[in-house]
């Protein structure tokens, strides 16, 4: 999911009851808006995982929203993604939306997909979130705010 907005509680709940009911939430800090995601819904919510984008000379790419709240960052500079235009071709874009869908699968519709398919289906969604975060890289980007995790998104391969 890649959407957000200001801090509201009824989100938040929303959040927390699809998680209860076995759905894996991931989600971008919001909008690329370069603030605090603790401000932001459902990003803020602990009961999904909230990803931020790094750039490809691993340092936080600078539109990334950024805070406590964040799980992992993950690459979000030249994804190459389809076109918006066309069913047939490609195009390369930058920011959180395309950093969101590499903690899901990875690169969670790749890194969540690739655990699952490696450990099978026993982790509930919240025990998967940790999972994520147990699992990423540490310190290993550059230009990350005090207070902000620095952990990379990582599938346990070399």
């Amino acid at each position: 999911m890649s959407f957000g907005g200001p801090a509201n509680s009824s989100e938040d709940s929303a959040v927390f009851m699809m998680l209860k009911l076995g759905s894996m939430w991931l989600q971008r800090p919001a909008t690329a808006t370069r603030v605090d995601a603790g401000n932001i819904s459902p990003a803020r919510s602990d009961f999904c995982t909230t990803v931020g984008a790094s750039t490809i000379r691993d340092s936080r790419w600078s539109d990334s929203n950024y805070g406590a709240v964040l799980d992992v960052f993950a690459p979000g500079e030249n994804i190459l993604t389809a076109s918006k235009d066309s069913t047939l071709e490609t195009q390369w874009a930058n920011g959180t939306s395309f950093a969101a869908p590499h903690a899901r699968s990875l690169s969670l519709p790749g890194i969540v997909a690739f655990f699952i398919s490696q450990l099978g289906n026993g982790k509930r969604p919240a025990e998967m979130i940790v999972f994520v975060r147990d699992t990423a890289v540490r310190n290993v980007l550059t230009g990350i705010p005090f207070g902000t995790p620095n952990d990379l998104a990582n599938n346990g391969n070399p």
